[in-house]
This record gives C-alpha cells, structure tokens and sequence, in this order.
C-alpha cells in the first residue's frame, strides 16, 4: 500500500473516533447531568486504573491504549 494512503486513512479513522467519542460524552453529560457524569467518569477512571494497575506486564501501553 502507499504510505500516504495508510497516513490518509489512520487520520480519518483516529478523527472519526474522536468525534464520535465527543459525542457520546455529551449525550452521556445532557442524559445525566453534570454532576451524576462526574461520577460515572471518576468511577470508570478508577476502575481502568484498577485494571492497569492489576494487569500489569510488558504489554501495559497496549492494554492503556
């Protein structure tokens, strides 16, 4: 495959990602509110710690990506 292709299509992917995460915290922040959203973030922070924390092994960077 060309290189510049491969570049074109991983900026397209990572840029749709972005976006529809973005929008998924909205909706996720105007169904909960702010307040309630804080919560489940900091609640899915820690438990993704966690997980890191207690899968730890060379393969870290990949299961935090």
């Amino acid at each position: 495959m060309n290189f510049g292709k491969l570049i074109y299509q991983s900026v397209l992917w990572k840029g749709l990602n972005l976006i529809s995460v973005f929008l998924l915290n909205v909706l996720i922040a105007r169904t909960y509110g702010a307040s309630q959203y804080g919560q489940l973030f900091f609640f899915i922070n820690a438990s993704a710690l966690a997980l890191l924390l207690i899968s730890f092994s060379l393969e870290i960077g990949l299961s935090f990506y």
